[in-house]
């Protein structure tokens, strides 16, 4: 660009400036600019004056979703569910039974970890088992002669005493072996042909997918060590970090969207403190339906604007008196009107007080609200 025609650019913004203030001083003396002097004057001015004053208005519309703040989130497992795999004993990964990328059912086993912890209580219980097969027998016979009469009943009652201790340690250690993946199906498996003697199994606590191993065969392991992630088949979840401020009209059981999509979702935790540092809370929302999204995917949420709502762009927004304020243009006039607003990202949304069609102005607003102030003697 040449010397020239940076001064005639600059030549044309100082007239162009001019020319805008000079229009607003003739509006002002002229008999077209008829503004009364309250706080609520209407203003008087040609189609031309609006053009020369860069002044523009435009039928006011309903509010949709997609105009609604946007949030980020991530998603995740149902914190119901959880898609943590841990270890529950100190070992090895002796091998895992199961592919990554493979669909498992609830129960399926996934991994098997040699333990001398897994043989110790392996140990502990088929030892209660065999006691609580003696104490059977014993209580059985006891109560057979004492009803022949051959042994007291003291005799008899220590005998069941017996059988409910013995019992119950049975019950602990059958606990114990639960917790390393042995069901009752597996216990008896164990104890007919020490089927899985010294090792633990890690089982599928849902249906799902495996989409992680944290630990390859042959490495060793300690008790809470993550082995890997399953994701699983019932609905994933979003975490959604949130303003105090944004969050305080949404109660479990709101409905939110994903933007740009027609998945949605129900707000099924939040919390009602916010951090101190951040002003924040976090919110948990379940899809409601079936998503191929991968878990720790990050999405943006919508946050819906009121329904029945009118869009009044950030533009159109002037503050007076510590209202906020737009102009409507109606049967040649322009006056301001005061409005409630909610934010609903960059612009705001009228519940009540403004009509769809009704005609806003959303360029020039600055220069109507001088003119309503400096021509109308309230300043």
């Amino acid at each position: 660009m040449s010397f020239g025609d940076s001064k005639s650019q600059q030549y044309t913004a100082v007239i162009r400036s001019c020319v805008a203030i000079m229009a607003i001083l003739l509006v002002g003396s002229s008999a077209e600019a008829q503004i009364n002097s309250t706080a609520d004057a209407e203003i008087s001015l040609s189609d031309q004056e609006l053009i020369n004053l860069g002044i523009r208005f435009a039928p006011a519309i309903a509010t949709t979703g997609e105009m609604g703040i946007r949030v980020p989130s991530l998603v995740i497992a149902s914190p119901e569910k959880g898609s943590r795999l841990i270890s529950t004993v100190d070992g090895e990964v002796h091998d895992w039974r199961v592919s990554l990328g493979e669909t498992v059912d609830q129960g399926d086993i996934l991994a098997v970890i040699s333990s001398a912890m897994a043989s110790e209580r392996q140990s502990a219980w088929i030892e209660a088992q065999a006691n609580l097969e003696i104490a059977r027998l014993e209580s059985s016979r006891t109560d057979k002669l004492f009803a022949e009469g051959v042994v007291a009943q003291r005799r008899q009652q220590e005998a069941r005493i017996a059988l409910q201790n013995a019992v119950r340690q049975e019950a602990a250690a059958a606990q114990a072996l639960d917790r390393l993946g042995f069901d009752s199906a597996s216990r008896s498996e164990l104890a007919l042909n020490n089927s899985y003697l010294g090792f633990a199994l890690l089982r599928a606590p849902d249906a799902g997918r495996l989409v992680h191993q944290a630990i390859r065969s042959g490495l060793p392991v300690a008790m809470g060590d993550v082995l890997g992630d399953l994701e699983p088949s019932s609905p994933k979840w979003l975490a959604i970090s949130l303003s105090s401020k944004l969050a305080a009209d949404l109660e479990v059981g709101s409905h939110l969207r994903v933007a740009d999509s027609s998945f949605g979702l129900t707000l099924r935790q939040r919390e009602y403190s916010s951090d101190p540092e951040t002003q924040t809370v976090e919110l948990l929302a379940e899809f409601d339906g079936g998503v191929d999204f991968p878990l720790g995917t990050n999405l943006q949420v919508i946050l819906e604007p009121p329904s029945g709502g009118v869009l009044v762009p950030a533009s159109a927004v002037v503050y007076s008196n510590g209202q906020t304020q737009v102009f409507i243009r109606r049967d040649g006039k322009i006056h301001p009107r005061a409005l409630e607003l909610t934010p609903i990202g960059r612009d705001y949304s009228a519940v009540s007080g403004l009509s769809i069609g009704e005609d806003i102005a959303v360029d020039g607003t600055a220069l109507l609200k001088g003119m309503q102030l400096g021509l109308g003697g309230d300043s």
